[in-house]
């Protein structure tokens, strides 16, 4: 049965929530965010990578899913701008991936078997 969404507190300006989701048997964390037209990938990272801490740390040991809209971002051919793409394909999947045992986003979807608790303190991007 699901909780009721949490209000994350990280943005006035973003929408965050975590709720459990699942069956007596098999329980998982919901983490919702959506990317506002106005946010940067540097804030829409550092965002994703709070919601993914703070839900592990509430609930250790707990399945974590993360389920990702973006609004605006697009290109003149349609796709997603560099950085929403470069946020999707390259953060998420080559990082954050890996805290996390599945990825509900607009380029990917996946689950896969386990995550790692053993997350940075903060996060570093690099130029």
């Amino acid at each position: 049965m699901p909780a009721s969404p949490c209000q994350s507190g990280m943005s006035t300006k973003t929408l965050t929530a975590a709720a459990i989701t699942g069956t007596d048997t098999s329980m998982s964390i919901a983490i919702y965010h959506t990317v506002r037209p106005e946010d940067t990938f540097d804030e829409a990272a550092e965002i994703l990578f709070q919601l993914v801490r703070k839900v592990k740390e509430s609930h250790p040991g707990e399945a974590r899913v993360l389920y990702l809209d973006i609004e605006g971002h697009r290109n003149d051919a349609g796709g997603f701008d560099h950085d929403m793409h470069e946020l999707q394909r390259h953060f998420i999947g080559d990082f954050l991936a890996e805290y996390v045992s599945g990825v509900r986003s607009p380029l990917a979807s996946f689950d896969k078997p386990g995550q790692s608790d053993d997350m940075p303190e903060a996060l570093t991007i690099e130029a």
